[in-house]
């Protein structure tokens, strides 16, 4: 495990701040901010030819801590445009000019993992055709379809990350990311809740504008939801594998603090369920199926256990550094997870609206761009839409937004394809590998379950994680 945490973590972590304050720099100055831009654009392209590899490290920093890849991005003829964007056709166009050159073999189609995407992309590409035919809304088709296109980067990936020195700097940049995801997270929570009104405009608009996340008061304190937080709760089924089954000492469990901060501040619903659920799936996995004893279980637990209340505690201790909030856990508690709590009021309200549609079209679709109105109570939906009354095409519950998309026959397909990473990390997991693999599963199980109430294996987040496990269970063969 400390084998993760050398000098390329100490290098990367540093490139990953560096990178997010150039973007808060180009947030406050938007002439740098251009210039910036172009610069990238520059350096990523020279890098890609050079070594397309090196690009791929790019694309990762971006997916572990972009959140919906603004970091970067300008305005182009009213169109926005993202360095994640700019990182996805850069690095398809070189792999392409590659295949051409036969620098690159195409690998991918050799794998056993390449006839189910094929057969889940055709039913993506059907709910793109539907989309057009229903007479969707133009934009909205597009801007529900293209997320998927990040499918495509699974090329690249069997082509060049295809031995066990390149997969373990992937790595290196997930815990790089992580230790900035958890101190990014903590710098926000404490300048807000300790109300350091010189620098809080400024971050919360940059988090808000450059689509990093959310920033709630919660009062006295404030929610810090970061998309890429998604990451945190994978990254810390992987570090507790990793933990477990390299035999590490005790002492090196504080490493699990790294994700379980941001977890905590995200007060995300999707997330503690999440965790919970595959935590204890973890310990029954491991007691029934790895022969571990109730005392090694039980240990696990309660490391586990004290290092969460240490981080509560730890947070709790720099809430009481002036001025000092006056916390009621049991009322924070209830604004989270109350009836009437206004995001978990709206994925209710949605069900009888979002149901009907589905049935419309439940065998093959009604297409991406397919819009739902329904009466919400959220208080931002009441500042924008009379009434409450919000049109949209993207829902908070994932599988049945797949279902009204691309119909039973495509979410069937999706579950296949998910189903056929359990059970080739499953038959993996007796390799050499067999820390890092474990991990990866139950970070799988972790994604697949926060995809219920919060979409993500719609978005390049969870995308990119799906077809990272892909890349490694079809090449675990040597010792990562």
């Amino acid at each position: 495990m400390k084998n993760f945490f050398q000098k390329p973590y100490f290098f990367i972590l540093f490139c990953i701040i560096l990178i997010n304050l150039l973007s808060f720099l180009g947030f406050l100055e938007p002439t740098i901010n251009k210039i910036l831009f172009f610069i990238l654009i520059i350096l990523i392209s020279f890098i890609a030819f050079y070594r397309l590899e090196y690009a791929l490290w790019f694309l990762f920093v971006d997916l572990f801590v972009g959140s919906k890849g603004h970091l970067f991005s300008l305005e182009v003829f009213g169109f926005e445009l993202s360095i994640r964007m700019i990182l996805f056709m850069t690095v398809m166009l070189v792999w392409i000019i590659g295949v051409k050159n036969k620098k690159y073999q195409v690998s991918f189609i050799r794998s056993s993992f390449f006839i189910y995407y094929y057969i889940f992309f055709i039913f993506i590409l059907l709910g793109l055709v539907l989309g057009l035919l229903n007479n969707n809304h133009v934009s909205f088709v597009f801007f529900d379809f293209n997320a998927w296109l990040y499918l495509l980067l699974i090329f690249p990936f069997f082509d060049i990350l295809k031995d066990a020195p390149s997969q373990k700097k992937i790595f290196i940049i997930l815990f790089a990311a992580l230790t900035w995801l958890a101190t990014k997270t903590f710098l926000v929570f404490f300048i807000f809740s300790h109300q350091i009104k010189v620098i809080m405009p400024d971050i919360y608009y940059w988090i808000r504008l450059k689509g990093l996340g959310e920033i709630t008061i919660l009062e006295p304190i404030y929610r810090i939801f970061l998309q890429s937080q998604i990451y945190s709760l994978i990254g810390f089924f992987i570090m507790l594998s990793l933990l477990i089954f390299l035999k590490e000492k005790k002492r090196y469990f504080i490493f699990l603090a790294i994700p379980i901060i941001p977890i905590i501040l995200s007060f995300s619903r999707s997330f503690w369920l999440s965790f919970i659920l595959t935590f204890f799936i973890f310990l029954v996995f491991i007691k029934l199926k790895e022969s571990f004893s109730w005392l090694k279980i039980i240990k696990i637990f309660s490391l586990v256990f004290f290092i969460f209340v240490l981080c509560l505690s730890s947070l709790w201790l720099s809430l009481k550094i002036m001025p000092q909030p006056i916390i009621d856990l049991s009322d924070l508690f209830n604004k989270r997870f109350g009836a009437d709590e206004p995001a978990a009021a709206s994925r209710i309200i949605q069900l009888p609206y979002l149901l009907p549609a589905i049935l419309k079209n439940p065998t093959i679709g009604s297409g991406f761009g397919t819009t739902v109105s329904y009466f919400s109570k959220d208080p931002r939906v009441f500042e924008r839409h009379l009434l409450g009354l919000y049109t949209t095409y993207a829902f908070e519950w994932g599988y049945l937004d797949l279902w009204l998309k691309i119909g039973m026959t495509g979410l069937f397909a999706f579950l296949v394809l998910i189903w056929k990473n359990f059970k080739m990390g499953l038959k993996k997991i007796k390799t050499d590998e067999k820390p890092l693999i474990f991990g990866l599963i139950f970070g799988l199980i972790a994604l697949v379950i926060t995809h219920f109430v919060s979409p993500y294996l719609n978005h390049p987040l969870g995308i990119g994680y799906l077809i990272l496990c892909s890349l490694i269970f079809s090449n675990a063969k040597q010792k990562i």
